[in-house]
């Protein structure tokens, strides 16, 4: 559960095929053309039902869809300014650092 939601990670997934982590949407849909096993090909078409419920779910939300948009944009600002704050303080710490280990000129 993420946020009161099930979700389903790349681990789940390979431990459902028994394989090696490495999936995402389009490499769950890719997988079906080497699948033998009822196992596998029953997970597939689990999974890709999963998806296809998603897409529908979202398209007929609309709103919520734009409302998903709107935060997204929302905390990418919000991040943007804290990764900015965070460089140009890093930057201003490298700075005080090569001027305290400079050469030093002029009486002493």
């Amino acid at each position: 559960m993420i946020r009161e939601q099930k979700v389903m990670l790349d681990f789940d997934l390979a431990e459902l095929y028994e394989v090696q982590i490495a999936f995402t949407q389009l490499g769950v849909a890719m997988i079906s053309g080497i699948l033998k096993s009822d196992k596998e090909i029953n997970v597939n078409i689990a999974i890709m039902t999963t998806f296809v419920f998603m897409r529908k779910y979202a398209y007929s939300h609309k709103n919520l869809s734009e409302k998903l948009e709107e935060l997204e944009d929302k905390y990418y600002k919000q991040f943007k300014d804290v990764y900015k704050a965070t460089y140009v303080l890093l930057k201003k710490e490298k700075q005080e650092t090569t001027f305290k280990e400079r050469k030093r000129i002029g009486y002493k």
